[in-house]
């Protein structure tokens, strides 16, 4: 498997996949957090124009997500919790896998991808945040080490459950 910075060229495949995963988490009791049309094309472009758009490829593109270091200021401030620590931190949002892959372990090693960078740049957390009906992302998260650390506020004033790894 390759992960890569994504390209104009992955676009239609790309949008398949946020397609696929938002009808796999309405299936799965979590229809408010990407609703129908999150994320939209102009934000997955303003991402591949800005090179925080990762690629997983495996003969086709199987995973998404977008990745950076840099302060989120949606994670300003932090509700019924706090962070961990304030280290200066990576970013990683909106992964999502095509359906034929899933349980087959394409966001983990995307999620190893981001942690790797992180390592080779010297930065020692990750955040990341989630609905509260994504139980399956709440796992996934949990067993590869992060901890739950409150709620934050993303644009539409919603709330999403606040994770930070420390590297």
């Amino acid at each position: 498997m390759i992960i890569q910075k994504a390209n104009k060229d992955n676009l239609v495949e790309i949008l398949n996949i946020y397609k696929e995963a938002r009808e796999y988490m309405a299936f799965n009791g979590n229809k408010e957090q990407w609703g129908n049309n999150y994320p939209p094309r102009e934000l997955i472009e303003k991402d591949i124009a800005d090179g925080k758009c990762y690629v997983a490829i495996d003969e086709k593109i199987c995973g998404v997500f977008y990745f950076a270091i840099e302060v989120d200021p949606m994670y300003n401030i932090i509700e019924e919790g706090e962070w961990l620590n304030d280290n200066q931190y990576a970013v990683v949002h909106r992964i999502a896998v095509s359906k034929n892959t899933h349980n087959k372990g394409i966001a983990g090693k995307c999620l190893d991808y981001a942690l790797e960078i992180c390592k080779n740049n010297k930065i020692k957390d990750l955040r990341m945040d989630t609905h509260k009906s994504n139980l399956p992302m709440q796992r996934f998260l949990e067993k590869k080490g992060f901890l739950k650390c409150g709620i934050v506020f993303v644009e539409d004033g919603s709330e999403r459950l606040a994770y930070h790894k420390i590297i």
